[in-house]
């Protein structure tokens, strides 16, 4: 079931997101790894100025659109934009 999304970022962006992730508990290590909460698994890499992240388990009754959805509006918000 695993999904992938693309998204350009700046040293300083992947900074402010580790710090915010880890101000929620979920402490960012390297340069990639797994975060869990409430049924869902999101993969994250890192590749240069390239974030991958991958949709590796959700809620059955969530659909994919609705999860990469959020995921697009959260990351907006900070000025990252997905790589068409």
């Amino acid at each position: 079931m695993a999904d992938q999304m693309k998204f350009r970022v700046t040293l300083e962006q992947v900074d402010a997101a580790r710090a915010e992730l880890a101000n929620a508990g979920f402490l960012i290590l390297g340069e990639s790894g797994a975060i869990e909460k409430d049924g869902y698994r999101i993969g994250y890499s890192l590749d240069g100025w390239v974030l991958i992240l991958e949709i590796q388990a959700k809620p059955r009754f969530v659909p994919m659109m609705a999860v990469r959805a959020r995921i697009r509006s959260l990351l907006k918000r900070e000025g990252i934009s997905e790589l068409l």
